[in-house]
């Protein structure tokens, strides 16, 4: 059962996740340095790099995030990557799209999500940049949106 979007330029996505897949890949020092400044930035115990292929998403740089990778199905950012701006869900408990969602009723137990789509130069989003908490939160100011799009 698909739980998620799919986009319309799926197959090209697709092409485009297969050809970084190799690339990019966990222990990368930039990588992981976006990650932290991200979670920085927000002040959030956990953020994360989520790149999302056919079946999974999967994690090249993540900080208190124990899962490396988990099902398409169960994953926020197969939502995010439709997105043309960030995706933001100040409680997902409260949020009827994702108030039952595998990831928010259990493991990692979301309850704040903001995620920006990673864009590549040819306009395909092959995943996100994300960061998450266990409480409720305010949406982040508009002007830390735009420096989480960019980063």
């Amino acid at each position: 059962m698909q739980t998620y979007p799919i986009p319309f330029n799926e197959a090209a996505r697709q092409a485009a996740v297969d050809r970084i897949a190799g690339p990019v890949r966990g222990g990368d020092p930039v990588l992981d340095h976006i990650v932290a400044s991200v979670q920085e930035l927000l002040d959030v115990p956990s953020a994360f790099i989520s790149i999302v292929d056919g079946t999974r998403q999967w994690f090249p740089a993540r900080i208190s995030l124990s899962e490396t990778e988990m099902p398409r199905n169960g994953a926020i950012c197969a939502h995010t990557i439709v997105q043309t701006g960030p995706l933001i869900i100040p409680d997902a408990h409260a949020d009827e799209r994702f108030a039952q969602h595998p990831a928010v009723t259990g493991a990692p137990h979301v309850r704040f999500y903001v995620g920006a789509p990673i864009v590549l130069s040819d306009g395909l989003r092959v995943g996100s940049l994300c960061a998450i908490d266990l409480v409720p939160r305010d949406p982040p100011p508009q002007r830390t949106l735009k420096v989480l799009e960019h980063l």
